[in-house]
């Protein structure tokens, strides 16, 4: 499974939860996530994010970070690398 944060104010928690293992919303718009898709790219496809659906967002790897926030986060993403 990978990891990404998936930034668009053109999808909702439905739309993430479809095309995900797991999530967790970080902000309005804002999500990381646990998927199978192994690239960006393919997250990307998987959550519609092109200009011909007008879905614009951004996919990034997250499995390097660093910062201070709700532990609620860290708990599930570390739980999640204990996931085969």
């Amino acid at each position: 499974m990978y990891q990404y944060i998936v930034v668009s104010d053109r999808l909702n928690d439905t739309d993430i939860q479809s095309a995900t293992t797991d999530m967790f919303k970080v902000y309005e718009n804002v999500w990381i996530v646990r998927a199978e898709h192994n690239t960006c790219a393919d997250m990307c496809v998987a959550l519609s994010i092109d200009t011909h659906n007008q879905k614009w967002g951004i996919v990034a790897p997250f499995n390097t970070f660093y910062g201070f926030f709700d532990p609620a986060l860290w708990q599930k993403v570390e739980a999640w690398w204990m996931l085969p």
